[in-house]
């Protein structure tokens, strides 16, 4: 009954052992793949290239939002950047008017602000990248005219 339980053991001890080495691989192929190579977010009217460096993830290219206000609404975007380096350009407009924007931004550093649209009608966010690391996020909101 001792050399029973001492195989038992044996192969306990190899199956957990096998089992953490399976793991562990699994593990290091999936963070390989989540911050190695490159991947483009792109839709019919952009295409934002994203590559992983040793700072964070590296943009370049063109993203659109689109956005509908709606007669007695007026439309929130709120924009909050975080910038490490590169460019980042944002332009708010009515679709198919891009040289009558509601808000301009060039070349954009860390910050957070807001746009009221108070017309109706459908806008786009264009958020251009060149070699722009760090995050931004866009978010919005529709609230009822006073």
């Amino acid at each position: 009954m001792k050399v029973s339980a001492a195989k038992m053991k044996i192969k306990k001890i190899l199956y957990v052992f096998f089992s953490v080495v399976v793991f562990i691989l699994y593990a290091m192929a999936s963070l390989a793949s989540c911050t190695n190579g490159n991947n483009t977010i792109s839709d019919e009217y952009g295409n934002m290239h994203i590559t992983y460096g040793e700072d964070g993830i590296i943009r370049n290219g063109i993203e659109y939002y689109t956005y509908y206000v709606e007669d007695g609404y007026s439309g929130v975007v709120s924009i909050c950047i975080a910038k490490k380096a590169g460019r980042i350009d944002i332009d708010i407009y009515p679709t198919g008017c891009k040289d009558d924007t509601n808000y301009k931004g060039r070349d954009l550093d860390s910050a957070a602000f807001a746009v009221v649209l108070s017309e109706m009608g459908e806008y786009k966010v264009r958020i251009s990248a060149e070699k722009f690391v760090g995050d931004y996020e866009i978010s919005w909101k529709i609230e009822e005219k006073k």
